[in-house]
């Protein structure tokens, strides 16, 4: 088949298989760049071949590329021994950072803002990445079980984390203030909120360089500091690997078990 109908199948099979929009936009846009780049059918284009290509990227293009190859000669293509020769780049692993416990537990109780304060405890009482919090609803919130409900998060997979006394009293609040009408945290003429409104009340609240997703890493790193199993932190951020829940040790230390939030 030509290459215009080997991406159409490619993308159908993405689909098929369950990726998220964005992993098939990425893909797709890695094999566009791959094919104008050789002018050549991909069955034609030798291990060799890739592999001086991918020293012109970046570590994080070429780990994208190699994925999106990979599943074209495995899947597509038929090709599944040329799809495990395809190698990943080696990078440097940097561990993630975070805040200090206590630092952050001052600065949260402290948001005069009852509904950024909602948001962002939320984010950091389970470690919600910004995705999930941006898509949760209301019906989420379950307080009679009081439960979390994450509705197809990373990989879509669902999950339930445990929603505390507190936390159910802040979100209420939240709530009785600015009524949200479908999802739980809502931007303007109610579409969910928005990730640039979320990055900026990070700014806003935790300092210059904060970001979300430092939340959820302080969420696993100060629950392995309280003595938590790894395995059930595993499971309430929804890691699929053991080896993302482990590099958290790295960045933690031994403490006093106290209470999240």
């Amino acid at each position: 088949m030509n290459r215009s109908t080997l991406l159409q199948v490619y993308c159908n099979h993405l689909k098929a298989t369950g990726k998220a929009d964005k992993t098939i936009r990425t893909y797709r846009a890695c094999l566009v760049k791959f094919f104008n780049h050789f002018k050549l059918h991909p069955s034609n284009i030798s291990v060799q071949m890739i592999e001086q290509y991918q020293i012109s990227t970046s570590p994080s293009q070429q780990r994208q590329m190699t994925n999106a190859l990979r599943i074209l000669y495995r899947d597509v293509l038929n090709m599944p021994k040329k799809a495990v020769k395809i190698p990943y780049a080696q990078h440097e692993k940097k561990l993630p950072e975070i805040f200090e416990r206590e630092w952050l537990l001052e600065k949260l109780n402290a948001i005069p803002n009852t509904k950024h304060k909602a948001i962002l405890s939320l984010m950091y009482s389970v470690g919600l990445r910004r995705s999930e919090l941006l898509n949760m609803k209301i019906t989420d919130i379950d307080s009679r079980r009081m439960q979390i409900k994450v509705v197809q998060g990373k990989g879509k997979k669902d999950r339930y984390l445990p929603l505390s006394e507190s936390l159910l009293d802040l979100l209420r609040e939240y709530f009785r203030s600015d009524r949200p009408w479908l999802f739980l945290f809502e931007g303007i003429k109610g579409q969910p909120y928005s990730a640039t409104s979320l990055r900026n009340i990070c700014l806003k609240y935790l300092g210059e360089g904060a970001h979300p997703h430092m939340l959820r890493h302080s969420f696993a790193t100060h629950m392995l500091e309280r003595g938590t199993d790894s395995r059930f932190i595993q499971s309430m951020p929804g890691h699929s690997s053991g080896r993302t829940t482990e590099i958290y040790t790295h960045v933690a230390k031994v403490s006093q078990a106290a209470p999240m939030l």
